[in-house]
């Protein structure tokens, strides 16, 4: 699977909370995240602003995140590192869905996201 990482200088805590805030999905991800039912927990639903939905394949508190929507399996990997906190993305094309390119321009756009993301935690410390 094709995967990026990046290193947050924030405590594992403070990822995972702002992982798992929904108002925080569009800053980073792109697409606005409008609720989770029930709760961030494995089976959920992530209801996206559009209206479109996933399922939380995988929720393990404070480690890991596994979506899956109708094209696209995603995975957010939370490791501590000292006082920072390491998040790799995982990603496979899912329901007959295929990249052109392997995946490349997706991993570069999400590898924007994370920067963005990383931005974001770093300024509120």
């Amino acid at each position: 699977m094709p995967s990026t990482s990046i290193v947050i200088a924030r405590p594992l805590e403070d990822v995972w909370s702002f992982l798992t805030t929904e108002r925080n999905w569009q800053a980073f991800h792109g697409a606005a995240l409008a609720q989770v039912v029930p709760g961030w927990q494995r089976g959920a639903t992530l209801v996206w602003s559009d209206g479109s939905t996933s399922r939380l394949e995988e929720c393990i508190e404070r480690k890991t995140l596994r979506t899956c929507g109708t094209f696209m399996g995603s995975t957010f990997e939370l490791t501590p590192q000292g006082d920072d906190t390491e998040l790799r993305y995982y990603f496979e094309a899912r329901g007959g869905a295929s990249f052109t390119d392997g995946g490349s321009a997706h991993l570069a756009t999400y590898r924007e996201g994370l920067l963005r993301l990383k931005g974001l935690l770093e300024d509120e410390g």
